[in-house]
């Protein structure tokens, strides 16, 4: 995924994962995707990742779908740092280089969930 930040022990426990990005508002495809991989015995989650986070959280509906919200500019990061300090974070969260310095790279893994990356 170009543009993100990817730590070393957080891939290492992504290698077997699959990502399903997503594009716009509509979740039929990637939906038929995930339920393809998890349907041929993939049993590792699938991390569903968009900018559309309504999509994404409709995708992680499935109960094999981590939702990993995306961010790509200013807007979408303030509202990404809101929504990590909500009571449930998603899984994990991308955020496109260009808005990642030292004290927001901090503030995400502070609010990173236990069993997920916070930051990928």
């Amino acid at each position: 995924m170009a543009g993100t930040l990817w730590r070393h022990d957080v891939f290492l426990r992504l290698r077997d994962a699959m990502i399903v990005s997503g594009k716009g508002r509509r979740t039929a495809g990637a939906r038929a995707v995930a339920r393809l991989l998890h349907g041929t015995g993939h049993h590792r989650p699938v991390l569903a990742c968009g900018r559309y986070w309504p999509a994404v959280e409709t995708l992680a509906e499935l109960p094999y779908v981590r939702p990993v919200l995306s961010a790509r500019n200013r807007v979408e990061l303030s509202r990404l740092r809101e929504r990590v300090r909500q009571p449930r974070p998603p899984y994990g969260v991308s955020v496109h280089r260009s808005l990642l310095d030292r004290d927001t790279v901090a503030e995400l893994l502070r609010r990173r969930t236990t069993t997920g990356p916070g930051l990928s």
